[in-house]
């Protein structure tokens, strides 16, 4: 992990899982606690190509987490004004405080994400309850099972 985020002798293992890239294609997302305060978060997602693992997506940001879902995937950032780093200003922003958040959305798309669109929350979020839970796969919509028919 240190060769391939930030700081990433100090990263704390959060969670993984696997998921579903495009069909026949399947993902490792992994997270990672960072910055002893637990305020940065690493994410890489790894995927089987040609016999070995390959880095196919890695980043680093602030109390952030991953969506998964219906083809895309959503990476939360936390954002910070310019008074973050003022405790003096009637404007500071504390590191466990409420903040906005940039949500980037990207396509897996030739075996590499692409970022489609970004967007930034119009509410501020409680960092501990969005990078309490780093990794979000949502279900995809599928149509129910039918009970199959009785056998008489």
């Amino acid at each position: 992990m240190s060769t391939l985020v930030d700081y990433g002798e100090g990263g704390i293992y959060a969670t993984s899982c696997e998921f579903e890239l495009a069909p026949n294609e399947d993902g490792l997302a992994i997270a990672y606690v960072l910055n002893g305060d637990g305020t940065g978060s690493a994410f890489l997602i790894l995927t089987w190509f040609g016999g070995d693992y390959q880095a196919a997506f890695h980043r680093t940001v602030g109390q952030g987490k991953m969506v998964f879902k219906s083809g895309k995937m959503e990476l939360w950032e936390r954002t910070m004004g310019k008074y973050a780093a003022r405790p003096d200003s009637m404007k500071f922003e504390c590191e466990w405080c409420k903040h906005r958040y940039q949500i980037s959305e990207f396509r897996w798309q030739n075996g590499n994400y692409t970022e489609i669109r970004s967007r930034r929350t119009v509410f501020a979020y409680d960092p501990a309850l969005i990078s309490g839970v780093p990794i979000v796969v949502e279900e995809h919509d599928r149509p129910e099972k039918r009970p199959s028919p009785e056998v008489r």
